[in-house]
């Protein structure tokens, strides 16, 4: 019988991936502006840049504001004027408590009465 010159497997030698220590991830390092193969090179003169404006699609067009009559006030500046005024009542009579809805009341008369003058 002919003898086999093959070695047998050792189970020391055999390394599963799991058994194996994972190498520390390497730090990323930031690429350069101009890759050095494009600095090195002759540019050439058959080839066509493609136009800037078909890289990128336009941005799209904002919408201009409602416009309004003059005189006319939105809902939220009638509101900060109304909550103005009826802070100024407040402060007239010394912010003594329990007179808020009169304050509001009267102030929504005064800025009644001013956006009737316009």
């Amino acid at each position: 019988m002919a003898e086999s010159k093959a070695k047998p497997k050792t189970a020391a030698k055999t390394v599963t991936a799991a058994a194996k220590p994972k190498a520390a991830a390497k730090p990323k390092v930031a690429k350069p502006a101009v890759a050095e193969s494009a600095v090195k090179a002759k540019p050439k003169a058959a080839t066509k840049a493609a136009p800037k404006s078909a890289a990128k699609p336009a941005a799209p067009a904002k919408k201009a504001p409602a416009k309004t009559k003059p005189g006319v006030v939105d809902a939220e500046a009638h509101y900060r004027m109304v909550a103005e005024a009826a802070y100024y009542i407040a402060e007239k009579r010394g912010f003594a408590p329990g007179n808020h809805s009169a304050d509001w009341a009267q102030a929504e008369a005064q800025i009644a009465a001013l956006h009737a003058k316009k």
